[in-house]
């Protein structure tokens, strides 16, 4: 082990505002979260609602919590249920169908014998299960072990299939076929609709088809239809239910509508359901539910609606479906990435005004660390242990041979080599993109790994009461490093330039400048002591803690609290991306605000004189809109801080005046400039000093 030296530490103190105002606050962003609900299903005080890209979720009262029921379910995006005596089937949109036996707990692929994994529509009869799927209809009588197509007489894509005593009814799109023997053959009685359909009910001697058109019934099997959309506002269909002598039609943009005489006339019934794309209505007792999405806006008004007065009014349920609790954050420059607890996987190209769920393939949805290299990312799970993706989470493969303990809470990479800190098995360490894993555990006294940092050449972890421990030799060996670590308890680790940063749970932020040989306490103003997360750039430290936010100018010689606005306090994740803080929180998904807001540049200035003029590259570079600028003066000064376009003509002055010695530091906004390349220069006695930075939108 190379020899470390021991040095004292130097704190260095600055002048830094808080600004206040009703404008300077936490804005929740809009997610991660899904909201749209494509299908519902209830067995006895069971449940289920299928989404669009968050798997499936449970509720065994009446919709009041929800709670993710994902163990074994590979693809997240649900189509359709079923229900079976005990059993419960997911059509997922290319997955195939998956069984659960035990209410979600676990799932299990049932797909032998199907050569469409894209799965529409299910209905039982009897002993049979049919599926409806890109490939036509398949039945199964062994609750999924096996499927046989059924697909005589039917060609294309089967979207929707119903059952009327022995009559079995589906539909491609275009037109509606019968089976009445079990599904050996099929027979058009009709091919006349043009506008697609895609949903099929049957009320006594009454069947109804909900297309993109309208609501059509037929009183003979099918053979003919009549136009039944009298008060419909919206005619595009998404589902049909009957509920008694009522039947109710879920539609693409009016909400839901009732009618009481067999489709005769239609009445709208969404008092309280604010959202009007509506993809499902479902029935259990006295409880109608009302599964939505659409909401492009962000609102958080998707989900699921619960109605016990027939429709005439609706509240939302929408508890544990909507707001994940968020274990991660990451940023590749151009996309943010969260990790959730239990709700797998999401990603936002626009700084979280929209999010996108991205779980397909992860067998384990408690994602608790990621790792971004170019264009692959690398996670790992709460029990899975570790997955990869090269398309930005929409497909995910295990890459965990060798790795013993699934329970990874850390991922770093250090020239090509991807380091995995887990509970309970220490490090391992693959030098084939997880591949292939190994153990490296020699020195490490305790193998509960919470964090990992990189330093150059030296790689720290970060253990639940063990402290910190350092490897100089690629995970070789290991020695601790606690000298003045009063608590072991480390839940992060971060590094800025010299310094090294470790939080913990119950004694704040510890600093080391080196290299972890001595640590000092740096908790001036740090009121909550019990931090969850770090991220630090330059001298700006952000930190985490259940009691919410903190920020230092100043490597964590002191610290505000800065909390105005943000509903959830629990802050578990955080990381800065561009001139933003985002905070994933416990409850309340991913919060942001802007930097400038916390920590004002106005007199920012430290009390340590540099030994000579520099000036440092601005921070961050690329930027949109503002970036940060630090210099240092030996001597007070005439300063002139100037920007310049690539064809060196003048377009910003930043500072022009006489300064004190110290550090300073400038924001510059370049929200009124056009993308491309700019220079900077500093002019300070007899020094001269030009830098490069970059505009990107």
């Amino acid at each position: 082990m190379k020899t470390l030296l021991r040095c004292s530490v130097i704190v260095a103190y600055f002048i830094f505002t808080i600004p206040s105002g009703s404008q300077s606050q936490w804005v929740r962003t809009n997610g991660p979260g899904w909201g749209d609900v494509w299908c519902m299903a209830a067995s006895g005080a069971n449940l289920f609602a299928g989404t669009w890209g968050a798997g499936v979720f449970l509720s065994t009262n009446s919709g009041s919590n929800w709670t993710p029921v994902n163990l074994g379910l590979t693809n997240s995006y649900v189509y359709t249920f079923a229900v079976s005596g005990t059993n419960v089937f997911a059509g997922t949109f290319g997955g195939g169908v998956y069984l659960s036996t035990n209410n979600g707990s676990n799932w299990n692929p049932v797909n032998s014998g199907l050569t469409s994994n894209l799965v529409d529509a299910f209905v039982t009869k009897d002993s049979s299960i049919f599926v409806g799927t890109m490939a036509g209809v398949f039945r199964s009588t062994n609750n999924g072990s096996n499927w046989t197509l059924s697909n005589v007489g039917i060609s294309l894509r089967v979207f929707a299939l119903a059952l009327s005593d022995t009559t079995l009814y589906a539909t491609n799109g275009s037109a509606v076929y019968l089976s009445t023997n079990n599904g050996s053959s099929w027979v058009s009685t009709y091919s006349g609709f043009s506008s697609g359909v895609y949903a099929l009910a049957v009320s006594g001697p009454n069947m109804f088809a909900g297309t993109g058109g309208g609501i059509f019934r037929s009183t003979d099997r099918g053979s003919t239809w009549l136009y039944m959309s009298t008060g419909l506002t919206s005619t595009y269909v998404n589902g049909l239910t009957v509920n008694g002598s009522r039947i109710y039609a879920a539609t693409g943009g009016g909400g839901v509508f009732m009618s009481t005489n067999d489709g005769g006339s239609w009445t709208p019934v969404d008092s309280g359901l604010t959202p009007k794309v509506v993809y499902t209505v479902t029935a259990n007792g006295t409880n109608l539910y009302a599964g939505t999405g659409g909401d492009d806006a962000g609102t958080g008004r998707d989900g699921v609606f619960r109605s016990t007065d027939s429709g005439l009014s609706w509240v939302q349920v929408n508890s544990g479906l909507t707001n994940p609790g968020v274990k991660v954050l990451a940023d590749s420059g151009s996309s943010l990435f969260a990790g959730t607890a239990g709700d797998g996987f999401f990603y936002s190209i626009n700084d979280g005004a929209s999010w996108t769920p991205a779980s397909s393939g992860l067998a384990n949805w408690d994602v608790r660390a990621i790792v971004v290299e170019k264009e692959s990312l690398f996670v790992g799970t709460g029990g899975a242990g570790v997955f990869s993706s090269v398309n930005r989470g929409f497909t995910w493969n295990a890459v965990d041979s060798g790795l013993t303990n699934g329970v990874v809470n850390a991922l770093a990479l250090s020239d090509n080599i991807l380091i995995a800190g887990t509970s309970g098995g220490g490090v391992f360490l693959s030098s084939n993109r997880g591949s292939t894993w190994s153990q490296h555990i020699s020195g490490l006294t305790n193998l509960n790994v919470s964090a990992l940092a990189i330093k150059g050449s030296d790689l720290f972890v970060g253990t639940l009461g063990g402290g910190v421990f350092l490897s100089t030799n690629r995970g070789g060996t290991w020695a601790p490093m606690d000298s003045g670590l009063t608590n072991l308890s480390v839940s992060a680790l971060a590094v800025s330039n010299s310094y090294l940063f470790a939080a913990t749970n119950g004694g704040g932020i510890f600093l080391s400048t080196n290299t972890g040989s001595r640590w000092s306490s740096v908790n001036y103003g740090l009121s909550n002591l019990n931090v969850r997360a770090l991220d630090v750039s330059g001298a700006t430290l952000c930190a985490g803690t259940i009691g919410g936010v903190f920020v230092s100018s100043n490597s964590g010689s002191q610290w505000t609290q800065v909390n105005s606005g943000l509903a959830d306090t629990l802050v578990t994740a955080l990381v800065l991306k561009n001139t933003n803080l985002f905070v994933g929180t416990a409850l309340n998904g991913v919060w942001k605000r802007p930097l400038s807001e916390m920590i004002t540049s106005v007199g920012w200035q430290s009390t340590i004189v540099p030994a000579k003029f520099n000036l440092e590259q601005n921070y961050p570079n690329p930027f949109n809109p503002s970036t940060i600028i630090r210099y240092g003066l030996p001597t007070r000064t005439h300063v002139t801080l100037s920007i310049f376009n690539a064809l060196g003509q003048l377009v910003a002055t930043l500072v022009n005046g006489d300064q004190d010695a110290g550090s300073h530091q400038v924001q510059f906004d370049g929200s009124r400039l056009a993308s491309g390349v700019y220079f900077y220069r500093l002019m300070a006695g007899d020094y001269f000093g030009t830098k490069r930075l970059a505009l990107l939108r």
